[in-house]
């Protein structure tokens, strides 16, 4: 089946734009986006970030999904290319988004990482990333609603 990547293209964009000038990130304005359908390689996965945060590739079936999965996905990525591209500024504690010096950086768990995302997001888009379980795909980030990223999710 075909999909519309007009509709990633223009959902990107308003991911953007909101980060800009509700968030003041112009980050993920920066990073390349690129419709690549080797994405969706899984159920669940649609979209990925390069680890530079320079890049964000998302597979067009990805329009195929309401709308706030949609932007909630892309918001999530969006996340990860602040993260990426600012690697020594954010970690958790206490379950919240800290902003911290390079010296006070500890690693984190993947988990801890997707989670950092999310609430960049949620600071960038204003409303918080949530995760639905959709039939068929399962567990997958939502602008505006859902549960705390599971953490059994890989």
């Amino acid at each position: 089946m075909s999909y519309n990547s007009n509709t990633i293209q223009a959902a990107w964009g308003k991911v953007c734009w909101v980060f800009l000038h509700h968030g003041r990130i112009d980050s993920p304005s920066l990073a390349a986006f690129v419709i690549d359908e080797s994405m969706h390689d899984s159920p669940r996965h649609f979209a990925g970030c390069r680890l530079d945060g320079h890049e964000v590739r998302v597979a067009s079936c990805l329009a195929s999904l309401p709308n706030d999965v949609i932007l909630g996905v892309l918001a999530h990525e969006a996340g990860h290319v602040e993260d990426f591209r600012s690697p020594d500024l954010y970690g958790l504690s206490g379950g919240k988004l800290h902003v911290y010096k390079a010296s006070q950086r500890h690693r984190r768990s993947s988990h801890e990482t997707e989670v950092v995302a999310d609430k960049i997001a949620a600071l960038g888009m204003g409303e918080r990333v949530g995760y639905v379980k959709l039939d068929g795909i399962g567990w997958i980030q939502c602008l505006g609603s859902g549960v705390a990223r599971p953490k059994t999710l890989k």
